[in-house]
């Protein structure tokens, strides 16, 4: 049998009566293929391979007449929707991204499929996972379900032990968080310059500005948009102080931006000591073992909480994985759940977790996870332990303007700040005004 391939697998011609394992609703002619066009990148489904004749194996057991092809998502996806030719399976960011491809109809709710599944048990997925995909267009963890997480993990950072240590502070724990004011004031101390430039960044994050500062403003019970979010207010006291927070962080280079590029998102650098903190979570952990010039000792590598708005305040984790949602434009709904039951809930979704790199959305599979890696088996387990009893919030997003957009505008103003073209209160009202034009625009549409 020739190898297929990548990227595009040409099915087996089969009889009528087997398209029906393919759950076609329209009648097929028995030499017709069918093709489920998805934006995952085959890195981000399996974690041992890239080639698609591996990754769906199973799946064309049962589907032999089905071929996966990858599309570009990003700008390229857009003008895709926008020309009613959205791909089958769309990649999508979920607190992010879900509002407004609900809000425009662009994705269909999955609750009477998920129903029927014999791979999906409620009581058996995170419970995070089931409500960053499930709105009910104003919030999350209401409504009707839109997809999952092709594998996740608590917001957390990464702590280095020696570096810590050095300056005298405390590692942060899930029973004992840091605040964000304790975190400003560890950067500071962390971060080393020569002239110039640094050294050591105390701190690594690459959010933008809008999902930084309404993560703190989230912890506060507070929000940068109206309840109803036909509005968005940069004045209030509370949002100017996180974006504050923010353009502290940068313009003093306790962290990578325009004036102080680190070179990487942190991945990289964290374990060859040239930040002190990064601001990612499970998933580099894998990343670091495989680095050919890591200098930091895997014992100096801790996994910490994010930190909370007040000192009263338990470790509070923030959602927005990235999974899979299903075009309302699909031709072949039940065929195409088909593909997108099997990535998030099977074969694919054992292999990841058994990879160590994130956790699965099923319970089942974190605890019965193979991991051979004594590092990242250990930091997995601490992680499935905070995923099962920490508690976590959601960072809310406009469903009248898409995400990309408005993190488009802050940087079209952040950065010149940060050059001084622009004073602090300037460059919000000019953020303000052109969101506020842009929400505007969603709500008249």
């Amino acid at each position: 049998m020739k190898k297929r391939l990548i990227g595009s697998i040409l099915c087996a011609t089969v009889a009528v009566s087997m398209l029906a394992g393919c759950g076609s609703k329209e009648a097929t002619k028995p030499d017709e293929k069918k093709t489920i066009r998805i934006t995952y990148s085959a890195g981000e489904l399996d974690g041992e391979s890239k080639d698609l004749n591996v990754i769906f194996a199973d799946f064309y057991k049962e589907h032999p007449n089905c071929e996966v092809v990858l599309e570009e998502g990003g700008s390229a996806l857009m003008a895709k929707i926008a020309a009613n030719d959205a791909p089958d399976i769309i990649r999508t960011n979920s607190i992010l991204d879900v509002p407004t491809y609900v809000n425009k109809n662009i994705i269909i709710p999955l609750d009477d499929m998920l129903k029927k599944s014999k791979l999906y048990d409620e009581d058996d997925i995170f419970s995070a996972c089931i409500d960053c995909f499930k709105y009910d267009g104003k919030e999350f963890g209401k409504g009707k379900i839109y997809g999952l997480p092709k594998d996740w993990a608590p917001s957390s950072m990464w702590a280095n032990k020696s570096m810590f240590e050095a300056q005298g502070l405390r590692i942060p724990t899930y029973d004992d968080p840091i605040t964000f004011d304790e975190l400003a004031d560890y950067v500071k101390k962390l971060t080393v310059k020569e002239g110039n430039k640094v050294k050591v960044f105390g701190y690594s994050d690459i959010s933008s500005p809008n999902v930084a500062v309404e993560t703190m403003l989230n912890l506060m019970g507070k929000s940068m948009y109206s309840e109803d979010f036909s509005k968005v207010n940069l004045k209030d006291e509370d949002v100017r102080k996180a974006f504050k927070y923010v353009y502290d962080m940068k313009i003093n280079g306790y962290t990578q931006s325009p004036l102080f590029p680190m070179g990487g998102n942190g991945n990289s650098e964290f374990p060859q000591g040239i930040c002190a903190i990064n601001n990612f979570g499970l998933y580099s952990g894998s990343t670091y073992i495989k680095n050919p010039d890591r200098t930091v000792d895997f014992d100096d590598m801790i996994l910490c909480p994010t930190p909370v708005m007040n000192k009263d305040q338990k470790a509070t984790y923030t959602v927005s994985p990235v999974g899979g949602t299903i075009s309302a434009s699909t031709k072949d709904i039940d065929l195409t759940f088909a593909c997108w039951e099997y990535i998030h809930l099977g074969v694919p979704a054992q292999k990841r977790a058994a990879s160590g790199f994130n956790l699965p959305v099923k319970k089942s599979l974190a605890e019965n996870a193979d991991i051979k890696n004594e590092f990242q088996k250990k930091n997995f387990d601490l992680t499935v332990k905070y995923a099962e009893n920490g508690s976590y919030t959601f960072v809310r997003s406009n469903p009248y303007v898409g995400s990309k957009a408005v993190e488009s505008i802050m940087e079209k103003y952040f950065t010149p700040l940060l050059y001084g073209q622009y004073t602090f209160d300037e460059a919000l009202k000019l953020m303000e005004n052109e969101i506020q034009l842009l929400i505007d625009e969603g709500r008249a549409q």
